[in-house]
């Protein structure tokens, strides 16, 4: 592992590459103005005899021409050459501005000498054998990025990274890769590193460590299809969020890349052995996110398993605790979408192992990633249960992380952590019983994400986004500011209906659900404050849009979360209306949704829609004045009422205590 005192001072150049030498400075000038000097022999002569009124004598003949040159000509010609080469380097190695059309790979200088510009080329080459020219273009950039000896290595290359998103958002590029030749053991290494456009965040974004790649320098083919795979996979959220699918260009190279590893050769090397399980795990893993198959993620799983199996003690730490947060953000996607904690306890497990492994001091960066991993899994675990642990975890997971990504040095990393922190504060408002306490948190919750989304770097249609909504919306009533909390509200529909002009069906489908299931829950929610018609009918709209990428038997929460929007939604239809149709409608959906949010592995989950489920049926009972139904939201309601534990969950217990006496009350009623 290379040390800190190996490295060079952190530079960002626009020369300096592809074959052009430093000459020696001021030959050629300083032997054109000796020549100007002696054609102006004459007029030197001429003023000698004018101003000393006699011949001058020889010495004189041969020194001034040559004093003439020095003291004006050998200036002027120094910075007219030197204006020229500059614009002639500039012209020649200047970054070029990618088309828009395509997502762009920028590939840095990785040195001036022989070897430097060699790898460069071949990095070129392989890229854009294995991308084609249709989706993805590659792109030589004029800058050579270094890390620096002055700072530790892990703020260095965070510094480098900053400096490359500069020429990034300059360019129009999606991905830069950059890095630097070594000589270990009279062998040159290239090592590689990945700097990415911009990261949002986005569905709670499990961020990896500082992402980098130890190849040969003159590396072998197969190897360059695992370069192809790693630099594919970088580029994909910032290729996503331009509304961009990658997924006919990322397969192929799956499969090239899962036929490498069925007929490895024994001699390959460890370490690009490791690499290359390594490399088809995280492409598989973004494939799968992207397009919803969940099986590809499961395929991610087992490849990072079998590269950590091929980890020694002699390996690479930094290298093992990438593979391990890769491991942990593949099990954490799979926990998501699932019932049984058993992925996202793993996942929490990793992380906390990881914690132990990479040290604080000099890796801060990672550390901070660590921390913010930590903190989505626990909050994903939180609300899988009615207790407060975990989500108490998570927020000081991500306060922690914090310390370590300040909004100067990790402007988009601070804002991701910003919006996941407001997440996690606004589930645990939910359950605290303390009205000080947790008006408190709300409105640490409400500032947290205030600050993500107004500096821009958040991403308003993430699937934290509504949570801001409600969060200010909440805080606007308890402060008596509601017409500020729902023109917030407002502006998130906008910001989501504008999302999904960018990011359709067809390109990024799962996104595309994600934001037609948030569009449909503030509508809800707007509709539930204001008379507006047609709120209600958008927001079911809305809903039954995003069912059809949330098919229940492949994305079983997500579909429960979309279905539980629908019902109440058509609930308060038929409420408004006085359309009973539309009631048992809605009493349908939530009945659908108890098979999947079942009380063991949801608990939490599981009583929100027994709650919702007794206030339908308490509505329809009402309507048709019929008893049965009341009887039934009578047991619903019973079942909410012990579920929310009064300590934990107040408002949702008080919720169900009181829709509990109405249906009792309007039971009674009936009877007589």
């Amino acid at each position: 592992m290379l040390t800190t005192s190996a490295l060079e001072d952190l530079s960002l150049t626009e020369h300096g590459g592809n074959g052009w030498r430093p000459r020696p400075t001021g030959v050629m000038e300083a032997l054109i103005a000796a020549g100007v000097g002696y054609s102006l022999l004459p007029s030197i002569v001429f003023a000698w005899e004018h101003i000393f009124r006699t011949d001058p004598p020889e010495w004189a003949k041969g020194a001034m021409p040559n004093f003439v040159a020095a003291l004006l000509l050998s200036p002027i010609f120094w910075l007219l050459t030197k204006a020229a080469r500059t614009w002639r380097v500039r012209h020649t190695h200047a970054t070029p501005k990618a088309k828009g059309n395509r997502v762009s790979v920028y590939v840095a200088n990785f040195g001036d000498d022989e070897i430097g510009r060699s790898a460069r080329d071949s990095v070129i080459a392989s890229l854009r054998s294995e991308f084609g020219k249709d989706q993805i273009e590659v792109l030589p950039a004029g800058l050579q990025l270094r890390l620096s000896e002055v700072v530790g290595s892990d703020d260095a290359a965070v510094e480098a990274a900053n400096a490359g998103r500069q020429l990034l958002r300059k360019r129009r590029g999606d991905l830069l890769i950059w890095g630097q030749v070594y000589t270990i053991a009279a062998k040159a290494v290239l090592e590689l590193r990945f700097v990415t456009a911009q990261q949002d965040g986005s569905e709670g974004e499990r961020f990896g460590f500082t992402d980098k790649l130890m190849l040969d320098a003159d590396f072998v083919p197969k190897m360059g299809t695992v370069l192809a795979a790693l630099a594919a996979a970088q580029a994909l959220p910032a290729a996503t969020d331009a509304g961009r699918y990658l997924t006919n260009v990322l397969s192929p190279i799956a499969v090239r890349l899962e036929r490498l590893i069925q007929s490895l050769p024994p001699g390959v090397l460890p370490a690009d052995r490791i690499e290359i399980y390594n490399s088809y795990g995280l492409i598989q893993s973004v494939i799968g996110e992207q397009t919803g198959e969940n099986w590809r993620v499961l395929k991610a799983v087992a490849s990072y398993r079998e590269a950590l199996n091929h980890c020694t003690p002699d390996h690479r730490p930094q290298s093992s605790n990438t593979i391990k947060a890769n491991l942990a953000a593949a099990l954490a996607k799979l926990g998501a979408g699932q019932s049984e904690p058993k992925y996202l306890l793993e996942a929490v497990k990793i992380n906390r192992d990881l914690l132990h492994d990479v040290v604080r001091g000099t890796e801060p960066a990672n550390w901070g990633t660590i921390q913010h991993n930590l903190g989505v899994c626990l909050t994903l675990l939180g609300e899988r249960e009615t207790g407060d642990e975990d989500l108490e975890n998570a927020v000081q997971a991500f306060r922690e992380a914090l310390e370590e990504r300040p909004r100067d040095r990790c402007p988009l990393e601070w804002a991701a952590t910003k919006n996941s922190l407001a997440a996690a504060l606004m589930r645990l408002a939910e359950r605290v019983l303390s009205r000080p306490r947790r008006q408190d948190i709300i409105n640490a919750a409400a500032g947290a994400a205030k600050e993500a989304v107004e500096t821009g770097l958040s991403d308003p249609n993430d699937v934290f986004g509504f949570a801001l909504s409600k969060v200010l919306v909440t805080a606007g009533e308890q402060s008596f500011q509601r017409k500020a909390a729902f023109s917030r509200l407002e502006e998130a529909i906008k910001a989501f209906r504008e999302a999904l002009e960018v990011r359709t069906r067809d390109k990024v489908p799962l996104r595309w659900a994600q934001g037609q299931s948030n569009l449909g829950a503030a509508l809800l929610e707007l509709a539930h404050h204001d008379n507006r018609n047609g709120l209600l009918e958008d927001a079911v709209e809305a809903c039954r849009q995003a069912l059809k990428e949330r098919p229940r038997d492949r994305h079983p929460l997500q579909w429960a979360e979309t279905q539980e929007i629908l019902g109440i939604a058509l609930m308060s239809i038929g409420e408004n209306t006085r359309d009973a149709k539309q009631v048992a409608k809605a009493i349908d959906v939530f009945q659908e949704v108890l098979e999947v949010r079942t009380r063991n592995n949801l608990p939490l989950n599981w009583a929100m829609t027994q709650l919702n489920l007794g206030i339908a049926l308490t509505i329809l009972g009402e309507l048709k004045k019929e008893r049965a139904p009341l009887e039934k939201a009578v047991i619903s309601l019973e079942a909410a009422k012990e579920a929310f534990d009064p300590n934990a969950s107040p408002y949702y217990h008080s919720r169900a205590l009181s829709g509990l006496n109405r249906a009792k009350e309007l039971t009674n009623i009936i009877c007589l």
